[in-house]
């Protein structure tokens, strides 16, 4: 004669530990796997263009004219630089660009001034006829 186990009619017997936390009611099935890593964040790419400090510097200092020259060409390019590849230095490359021009402009007027009063010069100087 063979019984079967449990009797009929008799409860389930519960196993001696308790099941795992993704096994039960809640939980049909194992749950899904984790969200993978997010991809890699690269940002802004890190520090102060260049060309925006030299034109900054060159800029302040005009060094007669070349250095104004200069800052406007180095302002111009380092502003483009600047847009393309997301670096700080914006403000130094407007900043130089302004000083550029204000430089020239002031470089331009002495040398006007300048042939002018020459030119006046010799017209003083010369003897009547």
């Amino acid at each position: 004669m063979s019984q079967s186990w449990p009797p009929p009619g008799a409860p389930p017997v519960p196993p001696p530990w308790p099941p795992p936390a993704s096994v039960g009611p809640s939980a049909p099935w194992p749950p899904p796997y984790p969200a993978p890593y997010p991809p890699p964040y690269y940002g802004r790419a890190s520090g102060t263009n260049g060309l925006a400090i030299a034109s900054l510097v060159l800029g302040i200092l005009t060094l007669g004219g070349i250095g104004s020259l200069l800052a406007i060409i180095f302002g111009h390019v380092a502003r483009s630089q600047v847009r393309r590849s997301g670096q700080s230095g914006s403000g130094l490359a407007l900043a130089g660009l302004i000083l550029g021009y204000v430089g020239l402009a002031v470089t331009l007027l002495l040398v006007i001034l300048a042939l002018t009063s020459a030119a006046s010069l010799q017209v003083q100087q010369q003897p009547p006829i």
